[in-house]
């Protein structure tokens, strides 16, 4: 392809040489970017990290963590992956999963599995307006002893499941636990049925649209909480996780 025309002395670019001109600065340009931020970025700084949770709601609290982070590596390539909590809890003890978001009673006790309490989500109880125990503010698990509770079958969150049942259990109540359903929005799409009542943390419903036949209620128990924090494996080799940690205050996790 000619690029250059030649007129006497007079030397000027061809339409094909502007094009691949132009192409030309493209390419020396990422080049040259390529090359400042190899030259400007810190060991660990560059490279993958893979974050687990088992739903996104309760990480959305974290977005101001997360998007500092963003912002600081952006050489980090960054995946949000979410999985059911014993699929997370191997991952993280094998060092395929790098962060963890979850319960500490989701992770092995392995030593090498290190978790920092985040923050503590309280459970709501949702039900009809035309349940009895609409008209009350507050809930204990003795009033709901006859209830229908609907939860996710143990399959889709083992977790929570447990954590539910042992709610009851704790309180001398064996509960009448329907867990035909394999996500929350199953479970409270069967409350607006009348079908039952769901307790559900807190942070699942926050930026829920519900319906308005459904009620949310306090639910008082030393039970009635699950707390969320952030996991790691502290013989990871992959040097990104401490910049991640350090934006949750863990500023010097264990080699």
């Amino acid at each position: 392809t000619k690029l250059f025309r030649r007129n006497k002395n007079k030397l000027t670019l061809t339409l094909e040489g502007k094009a691949f001109l132009a192409d030309a600065y493209k390419m020396t340009t990422i080049a040259n970017n390529a090359i400042s931020r190899i030259k400007t970025t810190k060991p660990g700084e560059t490279g993958e990290l893979q974050v687990g949770f088992v739903f996104p709601e309760f990480i959305e609290i974290f977005l101001p963590e997360m998007t500092n982070f963003y912002n600081k590596y952006p050489s980090i390539e960054t995946y949000y992956m979410q999985y059911n909590s014993i699929t997370i809890s191997r991952m993280l003890e094998k060092n395929t999963l790098d962060i963890a978001f979850g319960r500490k009673d989701m992770f092995s006790p392995n030593s090498n599995i290190q978790w920092k309490s985040l923050y503590r989500d309280p459970f709501k109880v949702v039900m009809h307006r035309d349940n009895p125990l609409a008209q009350y503010n507050i809930l204990t698990p003795q009033m709901l002893k006859h209830q229908q509770i609907l939860v996710m079958n143990r399959a889709s969150n083992p977790g929570m499941f447990d954590m539910i049942s042992h709610l009851f259990l704790a309180n001398g109540i064996v509960p009448l636990i329907n867990d035909h359903s394999n996500h929350h929005h199953m479970t409270l799409l069967l409350v607006g049925m009348n079908a039952g009542i769901v307790i559900i943390p807190f942070q699942n419903i926050r930026y829920m649209n519900l319906p308005e036949v459904l009620v949310c209620k306090d639910l008082d128990d030393r039970l009635a909480f699950h707390e969320i924090g952030i996991a790691w494996n502290q013989t990871t080799e992959n040097p990104s996780v401490k910049y991640f940690l350090k934006e949750f205050h863990v500023d010097d996790p264990e080699p």
